[in-house]
């Protein structure tokens, strides 16, 4: 598995690209990487062409966990998640349904897509 953060505190955005098969133990891995570098507030921008999912119904109960308590600690900025298999957008829209309380993901085919959904959030405030 490969993530590579890309953390920008002048423009408030983290970009990160998934490669290969992912854990929950690489989101956990992850998410604490934001919270050190300051980014859990900022928009962010996952390009995830091309990753294959690894995760259990009971996973994805823990994760959802884990980002309640990290909301709890801090505000968690929108996620925009652009993925190509039909699979890892059905996992990201159900995820975006179970967290929808303390942040927002949305799973996107196209950046181009992904982009304009954070640059509106962003224009509204949100």
């Amino acid at each position: 598995m490969s993530m590579t953060t890309t953390i920008d505190h002048a423009h408030r955005r983290v970009h990160v690209k998934v490669e290969g098969i992912i854990s929950l133990n690489d989101i956990r891995a992850h998410l604490e990487e934001e919270r050190i570098g300051i980014g859990l507030t900022y928009d962010e921008l996952i390009d995830a062409h091309g990753f294959s999912i690894n995760i259990s119904q009971q996973a994805v109960h823990t994760l959802v966990e884990v980002l309640r308590r990290l909301g709890k600690e801090s505000r968690l900025g929108p996620t925009a998640v652009i993925v190509d298999s039909d699979i890892g957008y059905g996992m990201l829209r159900m995820l975006s349904v179970l967290v929808e309380d303390v942040c927002q993901v949305q799973p996107f085919r196209q950046q181009e897509e992904a982009e304009q959904w954070l640059a509106k959030l962003r224009e509204d405030g949100t």
